[in-house]
């Protein structure tokens, strides 16, 4: 199915949702380039804001579904990668951003994966309420950024 007849069936809003939520639990749904082809072939690039706050919210909530799964493996790990886990944890507890820091940049830049990061969240107890709250604004930057693109090459090609 192309991306016009996915938008025709369920709408730029509703197919947003969808395909950022399926993005967020399937890596090979490239929610980027489902963003630039709709902001390139409909009016996503004028109502920008609406469709990356929907996409980040759905994108959010497939991440929180990944977040409880590495909180699942979290308790299962086995005694010899322990250690491992525990050092992991100190070492974001001691990097110069932090935990957060860490998060917001994995959801904005996507390095590390913010998939993996996810699920690391998860299993090093991360709070969910914190794991949203610094995750979304870098999602939603991204999503923002990848639909503004466009525009922004138009506007300075006619500038020139």
């Amino acid at each position: 199915m192309d991306s016009s007849s996915f938008l025709a069936q369920y709408g730029l809003y509703a197919g947003s949702a969808i395909f950022c939520f399926l993005g967020g639990l399937i890596p090979f749904f490239n929610i980027e380039a489902y963003l630039l082809v709709v902001a390139l072939t409909t009016d996503a690039g004028r109502l920008w804001l609406p469709v990356a706050a929907i996409g980040t919210v759905a994108h959010m909530g497939a991440k929180l579904l990944l977040y409880a799964g590495g909180r699942g493996i979290g308790s299962r790990i086995p005694e010899r990668h322990q250690a491992r886990v525990e050092q992991a944890r100190q070492r974001l507890e001691h990097w110069r951003y932090g935990r957060a820091g860490f998060l917001f940049v994995s959801a904005l830049t996507g390095i590390p994966p913010f998939y993996a990061v996810s699920i690391l969240a998860g299993m090093l107890r991360f709070g969910w309420v914190w794991f949203v709250c610094v995750s979304l604004p870098g999602r939603f930057l991204r999503f923002a950024a990848v639909l503004l693109f466009p525009q922004t090459c138009l506007r300075l090609l006619s500038a020139l």
